[in-house]
């Protein structure tokens, strides 16, 4: 047997018949190969559908109990509709004797009906005389109820109005009511305000009272002589003659000589707010709004003089 060389071998005519037959056997075998491909494929494709018929089976196996079901279902129904032709037979007869009866009333309701149609013409003939009068009336009425109805129309508008008038009226009340207790309590806090002041005012004017008492009993106003009677240590008067202001030392009277002036523009705008004693021999003069506040005490030595030319109200020294 020749051994095959390839394409371009050298060989002889058996040699070359060998080489086409194994080229023959070579095709052959693919195109076998081939079909065991297309085979395999179409046993797959087989047993896809073989799997597909049995789940179809098993539907038409579950179809078919449901059916069994629905024909033994039907078998009762059947036998029920039986019962119920034999059921509607009877109520048929029974019909059947009720429509005799029936005829037999109805001829008796036609002679009733005839002698009732010529009362009816009676009646007829009674009503169309009634009849105009009652057109008659009734337009009239119809004439009323038109007045009416526009009356009534007219009041319901009105009624609107004054609903929204009184809604208005009512939320200005309402404003009007808060606004007064609003106003009530603050009335209350100002009437508390007033009588503290009214107390603190009371208080001020014993305090400026009792001061007022305590400075005329040492102080004896303007005179052309020195008093004698009743004298005390500090006591002071205004001598006319003199154009000057003495104190008591106690024994004789001396003219007061400060020996420093403190002008109004010092004390002007000022407050006294703590107990304060001035100095000796010295002459103020206060200037406006000079305030010296409630339970303060101002000490004014003999030898000095304080001259307030203002005084504010509801203060006191």
């Amino acid at each position: 047997m020749a051994i095959y060389r390839g394409t371009g071998g050298s060989g002889d005519s058996t040699q070359d018949s060998t080489l086409n037959e194994i080229t023959q056997q070579a095709i052959n075998a693919n195109n076998s190969a081939t079909a065991a491909a297309n085979s395999a494929t179409t046993a797959a494709a087989s047993e896809s559908t073989v799997a597909g018929s049995a789940t179809a089976a098993a539907n038409a196996a579950t179809q078919a109990a449901l059916s069994a079901t629905g024909a033994a279902t039907s078998k009762d129904t059947a036998v029920a509709q039986g019962t119920i032709a034999t059921t509607k037979a009877s109520e048929a007869s029974s019909s059947e004797t009720a429509a005799a009866t029936s005829a037999t009333n109805s001829a008796n309701s036609a002679t009733a009906s005839a002698s009732s149609a010529s009362t009816a013409a009676t009646k007829a003939s009674e009503a169309t005389t009634n009849g105009a009068a009652q057109v008659t009336l009734a337009t009239a009425q119809k004439a009323i109820a038109v007045t009416k109805a526009s009356e009534a129309s007219a009041s319901a508008a009105t009624a609107t109005t004054k609903a929204s008038e009184a809604s208005t009226s009512a939320s200005t009340a309402s404003t009007h009511a808060s606004t007064a207790t609003t106003q009530a309590s603050t009335a209350t806090t100002k009437a508390s305000e007033a009588s503290t002041s009214a107390s603190n005012a009371a208080t001020s004017a014993t305090s400026a009272a009792s001061s007022l008492s305590t400075f005329q009993g040492i102080f004896y106003g303007a005179l052309s002589s020195e008093p004698t009677s009743s004298v005390a240590t500090g006591d002071l008067y205004f001598d006319t003659v003199a154009s000057t202001t003495k104190v008591y030392n106690g024994s004789t009277w001396q003219v007061v000589s400060p020996t420093s002036v403190v002008e109004p523009a010092a004390w002007t705008n000022r407050t006294i707010s703590s107990n304060l004693v001035l100095d000796d021999n010295t002459y103020y003069n206060t200037g406006s709004n000079f305030v010296v506040n409630h339970g303060v005490q101002l000490t004014v030595p003999l030898s000095s003089v304080l001259e307030i030319h203002y005084y504010e109200t509801q203060k006191s020294l």
